[in-house]
């Protein structure tokens, strides 16, 4: 299974077999993160892989979840390091998912001991990871996610392959499952947006830029598989304009 494939099936996992994975497979996790290429080259960043079987209670905080890993992301706060640390995060997970591995999203998770990298780099976020419990794997149409027609506003008839960019999108997880984007679609191209949540929690708009960062992994991860070439653009005449209730975010061109 690759990670395309891996969209379609993954779900967060919160109760895991409390096993160790083979050490090669640790050595994939490690290698998959050294090869991926970033939203920004240009923002530093690192991962840690905690182990409970080689010190407990390492992972903390609020919702978290008892679970045999922890890999830990880190980055420099510098602009748009959120949004780079979801594309980046979502990579991992799905390539766990790929492997039959399962994992969640721990917002409030916090490392005790972080890691010294340097260079201003500090644990941004918290994955859990293992084998998990039940059967792994959930069917797309099963996913508690809001349907294209409501995500979207269609200005003209989308392409095949628009109409699949925008699907992979729309399964991005986030917090619970809000959704923050909405989509203006043309025969090629989307503009996407960040749409006001009617729940004003800080702990919600807090992650926002980090889940649009997971959602635009899967667009581009979906435009490589279908060969798709993919230009992220903010345009400035759109950015000047006020809508309500909306901010516009970027605009999405795919060419074959």
């Amino acid at each position: 299974m690759n990670l395309y494939e891996a969209i379609y099936i993954r779900e967060s996992v919160r109760s895991y077999s409390m096993v160790p994975i083979e050490d090669n497979m640790r050595s994939a996790i490690e290698d998959f993160y050294k090869e991926l290429i970033p939203l920004f080259l240009d923002i530093k960043t690192n991962i840690e892989i905690v182990s409970t079987f080689e010190k407990k209670h390492q992972i903390s905080g609020l919702f978290s979840v008892k679970a045999p890993y922890f890999l830990v992301l880190y980055s420099e706060n510098k602009e748009k390091y959120l949004l780079n640390g979801g594309y980046i995060l979502e990579h991992m997970s799905l390539f766990l998912s790929s492997k039959g591995i399962g994992s969640c999203y721990l917002g409030s998770g916090h490392k005790k001991e972080p890691m010294n990298f340097g260079n201003g780099i500090q644990p941004i976020m918290v994955l859990a990871f293992g084998i998990p419990k039940e059967e792994y794997g959930r069917p797309a149409n099963h996913a508690n996610r809001i349907s294209l027609k409501d995500l979207c506003i269609y200005k003209e008839r989308p392409r095949t392959w628009i109409t699949k960019v925008l699907e992979a999108a729309r399964l991005a997880p986030s917090s619970m499952n809000c959704q923050p984007w909405r989509f203006v679609v043309y025969e090629n191209r989307f503009h996407i947006f960040e749409k006001s949540s009617k729940i004003k929690l800080p702990m919600l708009s807090k992650w926002n830029e980090f889940e649009f960062g997971i959602m635009i992994s899967h667009i581009m991860i979906v435009a490589e598989e279908l060969w798709v070439d993919v230009d992220l653009i903010k345009l400035e005449n759109i950015t000047h304009k006020q809508f309500k209730d909306k901010k516009y975010v970027i605009s999405v061109i795919l060419k074959p």
